[in-house]
């Protein structure tokens, strides 16, 4: 049987689309790898207890914490109820116009959920993370 020769250009083209698409799976597929592995090492859980738990703050509306801000606070109470540590610090401040702080409306959500009074605290300070995060290292 004879078989038509390729052209030599054709034969290099393929050659070379082959690898690229060998390379790029083995590029997707390390990254893929590395991307799961990060996401499933908590290196959280090897602690087993901490002296504080420090919840950054995020909106509060008139008083009651936005979603975000919940949903923080409803981690750092089951960390509280699971023994982690036995007091929680709520950070940040207001803006013009807030009746109330975010680290006020975190402590009486905290307080509402039965963490007791005296294991929740509140540093109203700053209106950002680092801000928060200064004022509650100076203190």
């Amino acid at each position: 049987m004879w078989f038509p020769r390729r052209h030599p250009v054709l034969t290099l083209t393929l050659s070379a689309l082959a690898l690229i698409l060998v390379a790029s799976a083995i590029v997707l597929g390390v990254t893929f790898g590395a991307v799961w592995r990060a996401a499933h090492t908590d290196d959280a859980r090897r602690i087993d207890h901490a002296d504080l738990i420090a919840v950054l703050g995020a909106a509060e509306y008139g008083g009651r914490p936005s979603p975000t801000l919940q949903g923080r606070l409803e981690q750092a109470a089951l960390l509280y109820r699971q023994g982690f540590a036995t007091r929680v610090l709520v950070l940040g401040g207001s803006r013009p116009g807030d009746i109330s702080t975010e680290a006020a409306a975190g402590r009486a959500w905290l307080i509402a959920e039965g963490i007791p009074e005296s294991a929740v605290f509140a540093d109203p300070v700053g209106n950002d993370t680092v801000q928060s995060i200064r004022a509650a290292a100076a203190s």
